[in-house]
């Protein structure tokens, strides 16, 4: 039997000794750990806060080394090896704490133990929160580091509480090591409270650590926490070029370790912070592609909203996404079906079944709804040509009562996607008083006016040709010299073909910079548009991200008749021709003179 020491002191060292002891495996341990907790209790003798703690670490660490080793990391699995231990120990320290017997390392000691192995007990949380009341200037630099991770983990901690641990670790931070950097970045961002201060100091000093010679290529640093960096950056939408550069260099140096389970989160926190990495996304689609099996049904529509960002397709993820059931879906919060939606038809992968049971998950959630929600999903039903009333109408019904939390390029957006299918709808959503509310000058007012006006006037599939009714013939404006330029090109294009050209031509009220009109009765809208007015990034740099007049101001045109609208990006033109041949080759089909 083993023997228990009476001294406080001789019974740590024990306790330290068997804990650390290589000739035992964790199970040994552990048991005899937990023989000692029970051996005391059995004699009625008083817990020690130094004690106690130490038991309880000890018993975590090595139930979570145990746990990793033969049934991964879930949590849930390792509570239920011991429930009654960290239950007992848990009333221990109540009490212990209540008294204020414990010291401030100690009690970090108690909540890292209780973070390692998922005991979430409100009442011992709040005590340890209390105990550490006005005390956290006592704790060293990675104290505090474990005490955030151990709250962020649990829950458990208010605002207040995480802003006191802020200003006292923000003096710290450069004493910390690159590992512990990365887990404050993930733990702050797992908290309610946004530090901006501790994430710009820490932000900082891991760009150091990572950019030095020592943490070359990542080696100092497991994938995991090069993940949660990645993560906890994207979460809190902190964006830092530089260091998710050097994280995303470390983490494809690192590649083979980077598992299928890992890979979306991974794409989802560079989409999210848009920044593309050359090498690590192609990586990670690899990854996720040769085991995409095992991919969740959450991580695919993420992966899959994730590569559209960076116009980068995948057909295995969409075949994927297509193969998940009603009940997965209906699963789904509406932040995911939205993002689900939003990639399908960005990259103009239409599967009507799919796109049903995304209907029906978003109608059976319409308490969740949120104007991002809103938008996105209007906007891929539009893109993609799919009809559905019932949910536009669920989505009219949000949009009429939460009208003036949209910003107005979302809302115009929405208003676009109605006016595509169900133009009847707008009524009620659509006034002049509630656009001007959000801040909608006259021009863009008219424009969302004009789709709705259009698009009821204009039957499905009736091209509406009469020009001398809804296009004017006069100038606003000279035309500046990029459009003069946009000019000569398209002049050059159309050298042996019968055209007329035109400079601002009215159309349904709106201008246009330059209308074309062939021989054979097509005609070509063309927009010249300045990098202000568009987002640009991707695998290319040339990623264009239509803004909502964008997308009123083509269905208005489509509708009256214009055949095609050519978008050309003014960085774009002066470094290559941009759009041009895609007009070059519209207009091939015409016929040549």
């Amino acid at each position: 039997m083993l023997e228990v020491p009476k001294g406080s002191l001789a019974l740590e060292g024990l306790i330290r000794g068997i804990g650390s002891d290589n000739h035992r495996t964790r199970s040994e341990k552990t048991a005899a750990l937990i023989a000692i907790f029970e051996r005391m209790k059995g004699e009625g003798r008083e817990f020690t806060s130094g004690v106690l703690c130490l038991l309880a670490y000890h018993v975590a660490r090595n139930l979570k080394g145990d746990a990793l080793a033969t049934r991964g990391s879930d949590s849930s699995e390792r509570i239920r090896m011991r429930p009654e231990f960290f239950h007992a120990v848990s009333s221990e320290a109540y009490r212990l704490m209540d008294q204020d017997l414990c010291e401030p390392r100690q009690i970090v000691l108690m909540a890292r133990s209780l973070a390692t192995v998922g005991v979430n007990d409100g009442k011992i949380l709040s005590v340890l929160v209390s105990s550490l009341s006005g005390r956290l200037n006592e704790l060293s630099p990675g104290e505090c580091v474990h005490l955030v991770w151990a709250f962020s983990t649990l829950g458990g901690a208010d605002r207040e509480f995480y802003r006191s641990l802020s200003d006292a670790l923000v003096p710290k931070v450069h004493l910390l090591s690159a590992a512990d950097l990365a887990n404050v970045v993930w733990s702050f961002a797992k908290s309610p409270h946004r530090a901006r201060a501790i994430y710009r100091v820490t932000v900082a000093q891991l760009s150091q650590r990572l950019s030095s010679e020592e943490y070359s290529g990542g080696g100092q640093l497991h994938e995991y926490l090069l993940t949660n960096a990645v993560w906890g950056l994207a979460k809190v939408g902190f964006r830092d070029e530089r260091l998710m550069k050097l994280l995303g260099d470390s983490l494809s140096h690192q590649g083979a370790a980077i598992n299928v389970k890992t890979a979306p989160h991974l794409l989802w926190s560079y989409a999210s912070l848009s920044i593309y990495h050359p090498r690590l996304v192609p990586q990670l689609v690899r990854i996720i592609e040769s085991d995409i099996d095992v991919v969740s049904p959450s991580s695919t529509c993420n992966a899959l909203w994730a590569l559209s960002t960076f116009d980068t397709k995948s057909p295995a993820l969409f075949e994927k996404a297509s193969e998940l059931t009603a009940e997965q879906i209906g699963s789904l919060n509406v932040l995911t079906l939205s993002r689900l939606a939003w990639g399908c038809a960005n990259q103009g992968y239409r599967d009507d079944r799919l796109m049903q049971s995304i209907s029906i998950a978003i109608q059976e959630q319409d308490k969740c709804l949120v104007p991002q929600v809103v938008v996105h999903i209007a906007w891929a039903f539009a893109t993609l040509g799919v009809k559905d009333e019932p949910l536009f109408r669920t989505l009219r019904d949000y949009v009429a009562v939460d009208v003036h939390f949209f910003p107005a390029k979302l809302h115009a957006t929405t208003m676009w996607a109605f006016a595509v299918h169900h133009a009847h709808l707008l009524e009620g959503i659509c006034s002049r008083d509630n656009l001007s509310a959000l801040g909608y000058d006259d021009g863009s007012w008219m424009q969302v006016y004009n789709a709705s006006l259009v698009a009821d006037m204009v039957k499905p599939n009736e091209r509406y040709r009469r020009y001398d009714d809804i296009v004017g013939r006069y100038v606003l404006s000279p035309p500046n010299n990029f459009e003069l330029s946009v000019e000569r090109t398209v002049r050059d294009i159309l050298r042996g073909y019968t055209y007329k050209l035109e400079h601002q031509a009215i159309i349904a009220g709106i201008p246009t910079d330059i209308l074309v009109t062939l021989e054979d009765g097509r005609t070509i809208a063309i927009e010249c548009d300045g990098d202000r007015y568009h987002q640009l990034w991707g695998p290319s740099g040339t990623l264009k991200a239509q803004t909502g007049r964008d997308h009123i101001q083509d269905a208005i045109f489509l509708k009256c008749g214009v055949d095609r609208v050519f978008h050309i990006l003014s960085s774009e033109f002066f470094k290559a021709p941009g759009d041009l041949p895609a007009l070059a080759a519209y207009v091939r089909d015409s016929r040549s003179l």
